[in-house]
């Protein structure tokens, strides 16, 4: 009888061993499993102390798990995403959300930080109340490093689309230089940006930002110089190079100072480097940033070369059209599509108008010409306008404003063709040569005068060397 109630007792106690030995394998692999996570596992009770932390968490930050257990998760938090993690994290507290998931910045044992994801739940007890947290912390640094300097990369090239859509449209460059180094600071990741010139000082190449003094310190053929003053919004600098000539050859020379990283571009205007960009910054230059700024610069200086050519033609232009209107000669200036034309003072005051008085068009010259010469001035422009002659020259009449007619010597050229080989645009100028003309009627008039009297004499007298006198109406 008693060995009948021993037997279920002994299984009871069999049944325990049994149930405690699979809970101990049981917890045996779950540490195993959490010992080879990639991911940091955490626990925190509801104060947010740390209450476990799986072996990832010494390798992710390089604290112990002895050392962490006990403290307060939100002294790991990066300073400065501490309020960013708070608010984050308050929707779960509030039990508005089941779990919150975001990317914060873990400050590292040895210095520096890691970004993780935060993926955390409540831990509740039997009525419910809140008695910590738990979840996971995944690293994702250099995925957020990659993004990073993805968006960065984005930043500079928006910032070098934009520069080329000012470098297309503007013509004060000196301007908009503080703007676009400006905005090349974050994307472009530097400390300072000037914008130099180049000048020759006993021999060597000084390139001068003009904008503050540096001294001079290092050694070898590139002398960095130290920051004196720090500029309202950054510093500029001169830097000392032997030689130009590999940089000009390599467009572009690169260094470092063990704590800043130096990039120089020439900004060639033509054949010329007539101003250099200096970037300085405190992580390596990547192959992609390089690429973007030589772009960058090669779009200032073919601007640059553009404004110098433009300037140099309105120049020419302008001494042509003044060298015109002081020899007395009228211009006119004609957009062959538009049909619009600037005519000069001299060429309105050669008619009895002033600027404003007629409509700038082409139409109104056609209004002034005489009836008797239009074909004829049309027939010698389009001759021209077909290519057919080089130059475009009449003489015809146009109408003054006393309602008289003078006589203009009109002379004209095509300057400007479209890619199909049509007209854009004609110069030309008009000489007012009334008088000229008014003589040259006269002296017709007299010469037919002469040869009307000249048929009418009916003797000649002749008189000759030897004194012979000899009358006849044959000259005989």
């Amino acid at each position: 009888m008693s060995s009948m109630r021993k037997l279920p007792e002994e299984q009871l106690i069999q049944k325990q061993v049994d149930l405690l030995e699979k809970v101990n394998a049981s917890r045996m692999r779950l540490d195993r499993i959490l010992s080879n996570l990639s991911s940091v596992v955490f626990e925190t009770d509801a104060e947010g102390r740390w209450t476990f932390l799986n072996e990832a968490w010494e390798e992710f930050v390089g604290f112990t798990r002895a050392e962490s257990i006990g403290e307060n998760f939100i002294d790991y938090v990066h300073p400065d995403d501490r309020e960013e993690n708070s608010a984050l994290f308050a929707p779960l507290i509030e039990r508005k959300k089941s779990e919150c998931r975001h990317q914060v910045r873990y400050l590292c044992k040895g210095g520096g930080f890691v970004w993780v994801e935060v993926h955390a739940q409540l831990l509740l007890d039997g009525v419910d109340r809140i008695v910590g947290t738990t979840g996971t912390l995944s690293n994702v640094h250099q995925e957020r490093l990659l993004m990073e300097e993805k968006e960065r990369q984005d930043q500079l090239l928006a910032v070098t689309q934009k520069a080329g859509i000012m470098f297309a449209n503007g013509h004060d460059l000196i301007s908009k230089e503080d703007e676009l180094l400006q905005a090349l600071i974050e994307p472009a990741r530097l400390t300072r940006a000037a914008i130099c010139n180049c000048s020759s000082v006993s021999g060597r190449v000084v390139l001068d930002s003009c904008r503050e003094m540096w001294l001079e310190h290092g050694n070898g053929s590139i002398l960095m110089l130290s920051q004196q003053a720090l500029l309202d919004r950054y510093p500029a600098f001169t830097c000392v190079l032997d030689s130009l000539d590999v940089l000009l050859r390599a467009r572009l020379a690169t260094w470092d100072s063990g704590e800043e990283y130096f990039l120089l571009l020439p900004v060639f205007a033509g054949e010329v480097a007539c101003r250099f960009i200096l970037l300085v910054s405190d992580s390596p230059w990547t192959a992609h940033n390089i690429n973007a700024l030589t772009l960058l610069a090669q779009g200032y200086g073919l601007t640059l070369h553009r404004n110098m050519m433009l300037h140099a033609i309105s120049e020419s232009e302008s001494r042509m059209k003044s060298a015109l209107e002081n020899s007395n000669e009228g211009v006119w200036d004609w957009n062959i599509p538009t049909g619009s034309v600037y005519f000069s003072p001299v060429w309105l005051g050669m008619l009895g108008y002033h600027e404003g008085d007629l409509k700038p068009d082409v139409s109104t010259w056609e209004e002034l010409l005489h009836p008797d010469d239009l074909s004829v001035v049309m027939e010698a422009l389009n001759e021209h306008l077909l290519g057919r002659v080089a130059h475009y020259q009449t003489t015809h009449r146009l109408k003054h404003k006393d309602g008289s007619w003078r006589w203009i010597l009109d002379r004209g050229k095509v300057v400007e063709w479209d890619e199909g080989g049509q007209p854009l645009r004609a110069i030309g100028t008009h000489l007012d040569v009334t008088e000229t003309k008014l003589m040259e009627e006269k002296l017709a008039r007299r010469s037919l005068e002469l040869a009307s009297a000249n048929d009418e004499i009916d003797a000649v007298l002749m008189v000759s060397p030897v004194g012979f006198v000899g009358f006849g109406d044959d000259g005989c």
